[in-house]
């Protein structure tokens, strides 16, 4: 029972995780679709600060449930 219950807290944790990840995608999109309106010189600035952010989060995501399986 005990082993149920940490695959059932695993699963939940890397589900908050992919929810996590989901909605990063969705700002990330909208930010750069409203940068994109606003001014064409600071698309592609903007596009690489969203793509490392997006970055880190998927990173900590990842670390985070590593440290979980530990």
């Amino acid at each position: 029972m005990l082993s149920v219950f940490n695959f059932n807290q695993t699963s939940v944790h890397e589900a908050s995780n992919a929810v996590s990840v989901i909605f990063a995608l969705l700002f990330g999109s909208v930010v750069s679709q409203f940068c994109r309106n606003r001014v064409a010189k600071v698309n592609i600035v903007s596009k690489s600060r969203i793509f490392f952010i997006l970055l880190f989060i998927i990173l900590g995501g990842k670390i985070r449930s590593f440290e979980s399986k530990l």
